[in-house]
């Protein structure tokens, strides 16, 4: 069970219409049926208060150090989930990396072919490296198609009530990066 709210995000992307959805960064998450889960993920956001950094958009984004191409510390310090990373990774309206990637589900239909494949990602790519790629792609290669997860700035085709809101929050970054860490060859 996926325990967050949920919104919707149309992008147009060279013409490919391509919908994401991702957690409403305003207000609490909840978990239906487990207020245990639901307090320890509010309080778990609550914790990075200290850190947050303000975007003209309005929403609290951590600050993070990028080091050549890759951001070496986990967002907020926190540690990634492999399994919520795979939720994400495979749930086609949170993360949606399917509609872009390969990954080694052969059991999952429709997989793309415009970005590289992720299987064995975890051998090519350092934890540092995949979390900068998560967080915003095109400071890498700025000709990229794939969406920034923690970027709000400079952003086109955004409706006007998720402007201003990652697509990924801090922890879900984290759990992306660890299950896409443990892909290995």
């Amino acid at each position: 069970m996926q325990c967050l709210t949920a919104a919707v995000l149309a992008v147009i992307l060279g013409g490919i219409h391509v919908t994401f959805a991702y957690p409403s960064s305003r207000g609490s998450f909840s978990c239906s049926g487990d207020p245990e889960q639901s307090q320890r993920l509010n309080h778990g956001l609550l914790r990075f208060a200290r850190n947050d950094i303000t975007s003209a958009g309005g929403a609290k984004l951590l600050q993070y150090e990028v080091a050549g191409d890759s951001v070496p510390a986990p967002l907020g310090g926190l540690p990634g989930d492999a399994k919520r990373g795979e939720a994400i990774v495979l749930d086609r309206r949170a993360g949606n990396c399917l509609i872009c990637h390969k990954l080694p589900f052969k059991e999952e239909p429709f997989q793309g072919e415009i970005g590289p494949s992720l299987v064995g990602a975890g051998s090519r790519l350092n934890e540092g490296q995949i979390r900068l790629r998560l967080i915003d792609e095109s400071r890498i290669n700025p000709g990229t198609l794939m969406p920034p997860y923690y970027r709000v700035e400079n952003l086109t085709n955004v409706a006007p009530e998720y402007a201003g809101a990652p697509a990924l929050n801090p922890q879900q970054i984290e759990d992306v990066v660890a299950y896409l860490a443990s892909l290995k060859n």
